[in-house]
């Protein structure tokens, strides 16, 4: 497989996984809460997959 998408495939996950933390910790749906990553994403100017990362790590609270 070549890096570009097995890099694509592990932003996803994180993403994925980021969504779960942030509609389990708000109560909210899974769309709301990419919408949420989403908008930490921009409002901090960093790819979404980094803004992941840090929601899986416990470094930010969405």
């Amino acid at each position: 497989m070549n890096a570009q998408l097995q890099r694509a495939l592990t932003s996803r996950v994180f993403i994925e996984q980021a969504k779960g933390v942030i509609a389990a910790r708000n109560n909210i749906h899974m769309d709301e809460a990419f919408e949420s990553l989403r908008e930490h994403a921009r409002a901090h100017q960093e790819p979404m997959h980094r803004s992941a990362a840090n929601v899986i790590n416990n470094v930010v609270m969405i």
